[in-house]
Parts: structure tokens; sequence; C-alpha cells
């Protein structure tokens, strides 16, 4: 039961926080902040670039790339395992054709 849950749970959250929607969210809250509190110093915009750009912005472009490679490879690993059909396919039916000429002759 639990587990059914947790992978439920992972699942929703993996969707979600790899969605276009989510980039856009954490660019909104990063914009946000950056018009409420600018950074000061050089510290400040140094600690503003890598804790807020990096994990509010990068992280879920990352998860999103990553989330529409993971499409292709399936789309072209179904393309591929149809074709391997299809030529095995073909393959027992010219065999086929041999055993029968052999067993005429």
């Amino acid at each position: 039961m639990i587990y059914k849950f947790n992978e439920w749970l992972v699942n929703t959250l993996a969707t979600s926080l790899s969605s276009i929607s989510f980039v856009y969210i954490c660019i909104i809250i990063d914009v946000t902040e950056l018009l409420l509190q600018p950074p000061q110093t050089i510290q400040e915009w140094c600690t503003f670039l890598s804790q807020t750009v990096i994990q509010l912005v990068a992280l879920p472009v990352l998860a999103f790339v990553s989330k529409l490679e993971g499409a292709k490879s399936e789309r072209i690993l179904r393309e591929t395992h149809d074709e391997a059909c299809e030529i095995h396919k073909e393959t027992h039916s010219k065999l086929d054709q041999i055993i029968n000429l052999l067993n005429k002759g």
C-alpha cells in the first residue's frame, strides 16, 4: 500500500517539477525576488545567481529537457523495435519458402 502511494507521489512530483509550467513559475519567483529585494553587493549578486538562478531555473529546465529527450529516445526505440519485428517476419517467411523448396526436392 505504502509502495503504491510512494510510486504515485514520486511520479506526480517528477511530472510536475519537470513541466514547462514549473519553469515559468520559477522564473516568476526569481524575477519577483529580484524586484522586491535586489542584490546590492557583488557577494549578494553571486549568491543570487548561484542559488536562485541555478536552483529555481536551471534545474527545472534540465528536468524538462531530460523529459523531452526521454520521450524522443522512447520513440526511436519503438520505431527500431517495429522495424526489427518486420525484418524478423520477412526472414521467417523466406525461411519457410526455402524449407518448402527443400521438402519438394
